[in-house]
């Protein structure tokens, strides 16, 4: 039997530091939720991007490149919307849902900061990648 591949979970921040997801799991939600949220998330670590197969009621795919982490506590649905880059679940945002659907605008923010993270990053992964070639001439001449 395969063994899944495991992921690191990771907080999205924006340029200046500032993690939104990590703010409102710590600061907005109620300790049993937080409790759990986290759990799921070391669900998500150790079962990597099979982990929907074992868990279905807990992680979906929104489409577009992200996920979400569902959890019914006390009678409100909580959210966290993630992606996956590389080996790595990156957590993006987290909400209150108060309808059946997953609002529009609470998506887009997760989009937005998902294609925020791959410029950052990608743009990063350039600049590294001309540093590293540009050693390697300089150690050939």
């Amino acid at each position: 039997m395969k063994q899944p591949r495991r992921l690191s979970v990771e907080y999205y921040e924006t340029e200046i530091g500032y993690a939104p997801a990590l703010e409102w799991l710590r600061d907005t939600i109620d300790n049993g939720a937080r409790v759990k949220l986290v759990d799921r998330m070391k669900k998500l670590e150790i079962g990597g991007p099979l982990v929907w197969q074992d868990y279905p009621d807990h992680f979906e795919s929104l489409g577009g490149g992200l996920f979400q982490i569902r959890l019914y506590h006390r009678d409100i649905w909580y959210r966290l919307i993630y992606f996956y880059e590389e080996n790595k679940a990156i957590v993006c945002h987290g909400f209150i849902k108060k309808s059946n659907k997953t609002p529009r605008q609470e998506r887009q923010v997760a989009l937005d900061r998902m294609k925020d993270y791959q410029k950052r990053f990608k743009k990063k992964d350039r600049k590294d990648a001309k540093k590293k070639k540009d050693g390697q001439r300089k150690k050939r001449k």
